[in-house]
């Protein structure tokens, strides 16, 4: 759909935190990877570039919630409402 109106671009890039087990978490390292809009090339998004470390705790904490079927053990209607 076509408008007349004017894109508004961001005035800086909105940073982003890793999750790992229900919180958020400081990456280990400071390197971040940075995303542009391809529309117009402006950056618009930067995330955590995750070390081994960091995929090793986070994949820890995915097999503890799949052990205790936090997630799976729900129902659909449930999950709906989370």
């Amino acid at each position: 759909l076509a408008t007349n109106r004017p894109v508004s671009l961001p005035n800086a890039p909105e940073s982003f935190s890793a999750v790992i087990g229900g919180r958020l978490v400081a990456p280990s390292e400071r390197e971040e990877l940075v995303r542009d809009n391809p529309a117009h090339e402006v950056p618009v998004s930067r995330y955590p570039r995750a070390t081994a470390e960091d995929v090793r705790l986070a994949a820890e904490a995915a097999r503890a919630a799949a052990d205790r079927r936090v997630w799976s053990g729900m129902s659909g209607a449930e999950r709906a409402r989370i």
